[in-house]
């Protein structure tokens, strides 16, 4: 997961703009509180359960209302050309 999410994070911004996708790695903690009573049996607590609604709340308010727009116009190809960029290979 700790090599994964970042790699995917590099990829998806390669396709939608950064104010978009950015909130939603505090998605990372809904799911651990989500999943750690079948995980590791500890059951989230009232202000844990809050504070995951808070942030669902917050993303879906980005998904709605958040600039859209991707400042660059990058076609298919133009992506694929960038995983050959040296600073991708190098991260």
């Amino acid at each position: 997961m700790s090599f994964l999410n970042p790699l995917c994070c590099v990829l998806a911004m390669q396709y939608a703009n950064p104010s978009i996708l950015a909130p939603f790695s505090g998605l990372t903690l809904v799911w651990v509180i989500l999943f750690s009573g079948v995980v590791v049996g500890e059951h989230p607590q009232r202000s844990q359960k809050v504070a995951c609604a808070l942030i669902v709340f917050g993303e879906v308010l980005v998904a709605l209302f958040g600039d859209h727009t991707n400042a660059s116009n990058m076609d298919v190809d133009d992506v694929i050309a960038s995983y050959l960029d040296p600073a991708f290979i190098t991260f």
